[in-house]
């Protein structure tokens, strides 16, 4: 359910992280975003660097962050290291699907979340597979990343090889 909003210039938003459900409201006050995280307020600083690409304050801790788009969920990547996968959940789609929480009945591509090279497919064309399952690793940044199927389905495409270099949004693998 989406939480009480107290200032009308204020967007709250259900999200899964990495399978997490929480509540992340934001307001521009002053040209500058407040964000309030599980009803805790985030002392945030953001500044544009390019498309997709963030210079980030939290706290005081200064933090670069690339953001690529997928389907109906976000890849974030900090410090080029670690990553996680949001999702923006629709609160008429939640109210409706309760905790089980379900992707669209539709194809979900599996995106490059950043720019890199295909070191390991771990599917094949009409394999099945289960939500979260590892289906390609992608070498980034000196460190390898197990990408994996955002819902459960059959592997309909695979559109990069091993050793295959790759740009951020490219689609890896589709799930039908």
């Amino acid at each position: 359910m989406m939480s009480e909003q107290s200032d009308p210039s204020e967007r709250s938003f259900e999200v899964l992280i990495d399978g997490w459900r929480e509540t992340i409201a934001i307001r521009i006050s002053e040209g500058r975003p407040q964000v309030r995280l599980c009803n805790e307020p985030v002392n945030l600083d953001v500044v544009r660097i390019s498309e997709n690409v963030y210079s980030l304050i939290l706290d005081g801790r200064s933090h670069h962050v690339v953001v690529t788009a997928g389907n109906n969920s976000l890849w974030v990547i900090v410090n080029g290291a670690r990553f996680f996968q949001a999702v923006i959940l629709d609160p008429k789609e939640l109210r409706n699907q309760g905790p089980g929480l379900k992707t669209s009945d539709g194809p979900s591509a599996v995106l490059a979340p950043m720019p890199g090279k295909i070191v390991r497919l771990l599917v094949a064309v009409g394999e099945s597979v289960q939500e979260g399952q590892g289906v390609v690793v992608i070498e980034a940044m000196k460190m390898q990343n197990e990408l994996r199927a955002l819902k459960a389905g059959i592997i309909e495409r695979i559109s990069v090889v091993e050793n295959q270099t790759v740009n951020a949004g490219d689609s890896l693998v589709v799930v039908r």
